[in-house]
């Protein structure tokens, strides 16, 4: 889920929403976990990210990460990125 845009769900919504990332120029992406809070069977990871395009920095803000286990195996589930760059005027 990202500002200004439809939220992308299954596998070839989210294989296009990054192609289009990286066509629109974005070369490298940083993720820092802020906490993990584990419930069993769901996990609730909070951080922040920088995305780079070359060198300079492209965007930068918060994620929120829904993450279920499903037979043993960890799945992103739901996913919300928040920006904290001012809106160009």
């Amino acid at each position: 889920m990202v500002l200004g845009a439809p939220t992308l769900k299954g596998r070839e919504a989210i294989t296009a929403g990054f192609q289009g990332l990286m066509d629109s120029g974005i070369t490298a992406a940083a993720l820092k976990t802020d906490e993990l809070e584990d419930l069993g069977d769901t996990a609730i990871e909070t951080g922040e990210y920088i995305l780079y395009a070359g060198d300079d920095i492209a965007d930068q803000g918060r994620f929120m990460v829904n993450w279920k286990n499903i037979y043993g195996k960890w799945y992103l589930h739901r996913d919300i990125i928040n920006s904290t760059v001012a809106a160009a005027e």
